[in-house]
């Protein structure tokens, strides 16, 4: 699978605006979670005295103990109060000190092992180039999307930027998608690409009446509300690259 339409009608116009999300989509998250992860794990055991195993434990719990005390909102995700809670776990005792520098060394690590993949660039670019607006769109914190967007160099290449923070609510509900929906004003007759790899990212078919483009392999379930399917951006912006002349110059 390169560039897979499966809604040949939800192309017939050239997008005005192009959305990103960020993690698994325009970079890979894994590795460099893993990464940071282990990073995190080394300062830790030599700062608190306790065994990988010790604190890997305590750490699991303490990200489950943050998801069902705050819910679905941008603190379930915030590594800092993983943090803050594994250490109390551990020691009985806050330490703002400790907790703070195994979020720095978490995101240090994160960000180098990080990268955008292959092609990301050159599309933003493509679609910056033919006129047509692009924002990203993400679950993160704010700081941390941000982090990400400046280490990976495309802040000057995207117009706008929503957050779970900024929209009180991640996208399993259509507000961070109201909040860009503000942000990007009247629209007009063309429309909208969400290019993402979640289910949430489907929910820009409902708020925004946008074209749905699937990074990866889609669940069954969301393949109604899916309009196209890739995994390689360099095809992408060759469909692109063939695509978008013959829409500016009103062909079909």
């Amino acid at each position: 699978m390169k560039v897979n339409i499966l809604n040949k009608a939800a192309f017939a116009k050239k997008p005005a605006v192009v959305v990103f999300n960020l993690d698994n989509t325009i970079c890979g998250h894994e590795e460099a979670h893993a990464a940071a992860t282990k990073a995190a794990i080394t300062k830790a055991c030599d700062l608190l005295c306790v065994t990988p195993k010790a604190f890997v434990t305590a750490l699991d719990e303490a990200r489950w103990e943050i998801e069902d005390m705050v819910g679905p909102t941008v603190n379930a995700r915030n590594c800092l109060l993983h943090f803050q809670r594994c250490i109390e776990k551990l020691s009985m005792k806050t330490h703002a000190s400790y907790t703070l520098l195994l979020e720095q060394t978490y995101w240090r690590n994160y960000l180098l092992a990080s990268a955008l993949l292959p092609g990301v660039k050159d599309f933003i670019l493509d679609v910056r180039s033919f006129g047509g607006v692009t924002a990203a769109i993400s679950d993160s914190p704010a700081k941390t999307a941000f982090r990400k967007i400046i280490y990976w160099g495309v802040d000057s290449m995207l117009d706008h930027v929503v957050t779970c923070e900024e929209a009180g609510s991640d996208k399993l509900s259509l507000i961070p998608f109201e909040v860009l929906r503000a942000k990007l004003g009247k629209i007009g007759d063309d429309g909208v690409w969400m290019i993402g790899d979640q289910s949430s990212d489907l929910n820009a078919k409902e708020c925004l009446g946008a074209t749905t483009l699937f990074f990866g392999k889609p669940e069954k379930q969301d393949l109604p509300r899916v309009d196209a399917t890739f995994n390689d951006f360099a095809a992408l912006s060759k469909y692109w690259g063939e695509y978008a002349p013959a829409l500016r110059s009103g062909k079909s």
